[in-house]
């Protein structure tokens, strides 16, 4: 009798997998047959009666079959008859294999496709069930059958979900997916048309920046000069699309770019707290560094462009390369800067606000002896949570 026990151990990305027999009445010896099911790699082990355990560790992510077999039979496997002329048994029927594959997947929808082996898959169904693992396992069953192209599941943006999926016939393990309904590069695409076109018409005026401004309370000025001086990047809240790549991901700091129209300076007033510290635009956007779209949102009537600046080769670049769009940072609607050489203007968009997640900490000792950092009258504070973009928008929602 075969018993397989198995578990993950210590939060590694490996299970361990004992095998444990008790009552092996034929030979001394066997063999202990592994099977990696997606390469179809073998592993074999011989193994003694005596050894009534046997420990072995396999990764995360695949699935196996095992089975054990005596030393004759075995031998046996060799050659179709036996050297006494004993017809070989036959081989033992294979499974099919099944696997889940997801073929496409944005902020409100995922399509998935089941991967198999099997010659003839329009005769078999499938169970799958997809849960919204952010909001108390909430989700939705389905019954496909084989040969069904494309399963189509509808998501809400920026929820959690996992997609499981078993053959009804054979119990057999289709696998597990998990993923976060996020904004696709398509859909990227499209908010970045979107935004263009929003600014187009109402001009597209281009006008400079001399700061880049970021407004909080006294206290978190406070905070930071009590300690080493050091501005330091924290992760991205909620706020604007709940399906941007962004968001609980990448570390940075908000700022603002538009000045007033009159003076070319930041506004006189803030929405987020009393005390501001101006950072000269040249000052962080240089050469060597990368420009991404990342949202265009409303939360009532106003719109937002959020732009990501990183520092080209970092961390964070590395992230935000394979999740958003690259803007050129020497022509767009936005924010961008001159071509001359040795030139360090840079301008910004005078019909759309335009915010700037910086990924890096800024030294704000400087700017304290330059007395940019100042109080300012405030209408109110930001929320650490953010505050989600107007669903019932027809222009920046897709």
């Amino acid at each position: 009798m075969l018993k397989l026990t198995v578990w993950q151990e210590n939060q590694q990305e490996t299970m361990k997998v004992i095998f444990d027999w008790t009552k092996c009445e034929t030979d001394q010896h066997f063999f202990l047959t592994v099977t990696e099911l997606q390469s179809e790699k073998k592993s074999i082990h011989k193994l003694s009666k005596n050894q009534f355990r046997h420990t072995m560790w396999f990764p995360l992510g695949s699935y196996y079959e095992a089975f054990i077999s005596t030393c004759k039979n075995h031998r046996r496997e060799k050659s179709n008859t036996s050297q006494f002329g004993c017809k070989r048994p036959e081989s033992v029927f294979k499974q099919p294999l099944y696997q889940l594959r997801v073929l496409e997947k944005g902020a409100s929808r995922v399509h998935v496709k089941i991967q198999t082996s099997d010659p003839n898959p329009s005769s078999k169904w499938f169970h799958l069930d997809l849960v919204n693992t952010s909001k108390h396992y909430i989700g939705e069953s389905l019954h496909v059958c084989g040969d069904d192209k494309i399963i189509k599941f509808k998501l809400k943006p920026g929820q959690e979900y996992k997609l499981t999926g078993y053959a009804i016939d054979s119990n057999a393990y289709l696998g597990a997916l998990r993923f976060r309904a996020e904004l696709s590069i398509l859909e990227l695409r499209e908010l970045l048309k979107r935004a263009n076109i929003f600014t187009k018409n109402r001009g597209g005026k281009i006008i400079p920046c001399r700061y880049l401004y970021r407004n909080k309370t006294v206290q978190y000025f406070k905070d930071i000069f009590q300690k080493d001086g050091i501005m330091k990047i924290y992760k991205k809240d909620y706020n604007g699309d709940q399906g941007s790549p962004i968001n609980g991901k990448l570390d940075g700091l908000f700022f603002a770019s538009n000045p007033d129209l009159q003076t070319g300076l930041p506004p006189l007033r803030s929405f987020f707290g009393p005390r501001r510290v101006n950072i000269p635009a040249s000052d962080l956007f240089v050469t060597g560094t990368n420009l991404y779209f990342a949202d265009f949102y409303c939360h009532r009537k106003a719109h937002y462009v959020t732009l990501v600046l990183t520092l080209a080769g970092s961390t964070a670049d590395q992230f935000c390369r394979g999740r958003l769009l690259t803007i050129d940072p020497y022509d767009n609607l936005f924010f961008m800067k001159a071509r001359e050489e040795h030139s360090r203007r840079v301008y910004t968009s005078g019909n759309i606000w335009v915010e700037i997640f910086y990924t890096e900490n800024i030294n704000l000792w400087p700017y304290l002896y330059r007395g940019l950092i100042v109080s300012v009258p405030s209408t109110g504070t930001s929320r650490p949570e953010g505050i989600p973009k107007n669903p019932k928008c027809h222009i920046c929602n897709l």
